[in-house]
């Protein structure tokens, strides 16, 4: 496998879950691709198709996959991780046999890539890990052993999550702490948003998204009272999810849209449309990972951010009340919502500030400079040679 008389370099990624999608782990891969593609000569993702068509894209080997990891029990989901898990063996050991760099994304797709390590011998990366035992008291020793094993077994352990930081030192030798970035680009001015439009971006299928959905309908009830022009725009899918959630009588009313999955030109113009951005995620919703890609984009974008109190953790820098606003509860994101509403021209100065903030300190190419050193170090190790050599 050479190209101009050289070993192709490659890298290999391996993904639980369905890509591309709306939710945070595809948009991490978005982002490593997008600074890798800067001199890697091929990138493919193997990831799983549940039932959705197959498209042809040479960037992709999809494992088709007949039943969904949604809405299934945990045995139900553990089966089909399984199946996942054993098509997407065959498919990395044939990359890696042929060059390619092996990382896995999430300890949900770790099995393939470790045994392709056991067979072959290949250096493997593991990414976006997090600390599962947390999540799960009735399978806290269980996911402990795995997540310990994994890290033990895993040449280059990252993640996004500083909390998860100490426990891969504690397993791995090479632990690196890569947060999540967002793709900068031109937002919407001013004079063109709607500043009656609210939006709240996540996939349908997390959980935490649902709780979200359901404080964002006490939300449009308390809005509809005082603020009947408002209404708030959802986005995330599957199609599945957001149907009945079209029957509500707020949906009904038009203060709630459920759009279901856009592409990502339509997501673009909404972002561009919008004016305030929701995170209302609190105690109940905490973050156990790192930061939330939707926030990152609504302030990439230039939307007035107004957060929960787990929100916006693990975005560096920020302060409330100078880059977005800060609400300790739903009553209270209530009353700033309709500050926000009622005298908007007020708080463009701090939708700019955090998106400015955002746009320099979390960047792909600012926040994955460590990450790429160590893929040119492994491709250097396994005598691939790239396209260049630069670090800008």
């Amino acid at each position: 496998m050479t190209r101009a008389g050289r070993k192709v370099a490659g890298l290999v990624i391996l993904s639980y879950l369905p890509y591309p999608s709306r939710c945070g782990l595809s948009r991490r891969i978005d982002g490593i691709k997008e600074v890798l593609e800067t001199f890697l000569d091929k990138i493919v993702v193997i990831c799983p198709s549940f039932g959705s068509p197959i498209r042809e894209d040479p960037r992709i080997d999809l494992i088709k996959i007949p039943v969904s990891l949604d809405g299934g029990s945990i045995a139900s989901r553990f089966l089909v991780l399984l199946l996942y898990s054993l098509l997407g063996l065959a498919k990395t050991v044939r990359y890696a046999a042929s060059g390619y760099l092996i990382q896995y994304e999430s300890i949900f797709s770790a099995l393939p890539a470790l045994l392709t390590k056991v067979f072959l011998r290949k250096t493997v990366i593991g990414d976006d890990l997090s600390l599962l035992y947390t999540r799960s008291s009735f399978l806290s020793s269980i996911l402990y052993m795995a997540e310990a094993v994994s890290a033990k077994s895993t040449d280059h352990c990252i993640t996004a999550s500083t909390k998860a930081l100490p426990f891969l030192k504690r397993f791995s030798k090479n632990p690196l702490y890569i947060q999540n970035g967002v793709k900068v680009s031109e937002s919407g001015e001013e004079h063109m948003r709607d500043e009656t439009t609210l939006l709240f971006v996540g996939a349908l299928t997390f959980d935490q998204n649902r709780i979200a959905i359901n404080k964002i309908f006490k939300i449009s009830s308390f809005l509809a009272s005082i603020r009947p022009e408002a209404s708030i725009i959802v986005v995330g899918g599957p199609e599945t999810l957001a149907a009945p959630l079209r029957n509500h009588e707020l949906a009904k009313a038009g203060r709630m849209r459920f759009l279901g999955e856009v592409s990502d030109d339509e997501l673009k113009r909404i972002y561009s449309r919008a004016f305030i951005g929701l995170l209302p995620f609190f105690s109940d919703t905490p973050n156990r990972g790192g930061a939330r890609i939707k926030a990152l984009e609504y302030f990439a974008h230039g939307l007035l951010v107004v957060s929960g109190t787990e929100g916006v953790v693990g975005i560096g820098g920020l302060r409330a009340g100078e880059h977005f606003l800060a609400a300790a509860s739903v009553e209270e994101m209530c009353s700033i919502l309709e500050r926000c509403l009622t005298d908007p021209e007020s708080y463009y100065t701090i939708a700019r500030a955090g998106k400015e903030r955002v746009s320099v300190s979390c960047s792909w190419k600012t926040v994955t400079k460590d990450y790429v050193k160590l893929v040119k170090y492994l491709l250097e190790k396994s005598d691939l040679k790239i396209a260049t050599w630069s670090t800008s």
